[in-house]
């Protein structure tokens, strides 16, 4: 019998964790759209692009193709632009801004060991685990954008 769930479909359930901030951005945008920084409107834009390019990926992940290039290329912009957005903010406490440092170092500890188990063996199972709490990661990131 064709099992309908793959090991792979944790990766597509744990990026929708991002629909998390995607919300807070979404109804701060519906309270104050005129007031609201244009870089943080670049936030929500990526958050969303980010969601998709994933979830087009990782429900058929094949590895060099093109969703795969896509969602790499979309990650990855949007990695930067939200720590360059969050660190020169003013408003974070000097503890949210001690634990964004520490999202941040674990997403990038996580980032290097997701990309090493992946080249040794492509979507096994340490490789997806270890890849859907770097999703987790960004969603918990994200969230310190909106703040």
């Amino acid at each position: 019998m064709l099992s309908l769930v793959k090991p792979h479909h944790i990766c597509c359930i744990s990026i929708s964790s991002i629909l998390y901030p995607l919300t807070i951005f979404l109804n701060k945008l519906c309270n104050n759209i005129k007031t609201m920084e244009f870089m943080e409107k670049g936030c929500g834009i990526l958050n969303l692009s980010l969601l998709v390019t994933s979830e087009l990926f990782w429900g058929y992940p094949i590895r060099h193709g093109f969703y795969h290039k896509v969602d790499g290329v979309v990650a990855k912009a949007t990695f930067v632009y939200f720590l360059l957005y969050t660190l020169q903010k003013n408003n974070l406490s000097q503890r949210q801004r001690l634990e964004y440092y520490f999202i941040t170092l674990s997403f990038l500890t996580t980032f290097y060991v997701s990309n090493y188990l992946s080249s040794r063996s492509w979507c096994s199972i340490p490789h997806l685990l270890v890849h859907a709490i770097l999703h987790l990661l960004t969603s918990r990131g994200m969230t310190f954008a909106y703040i």
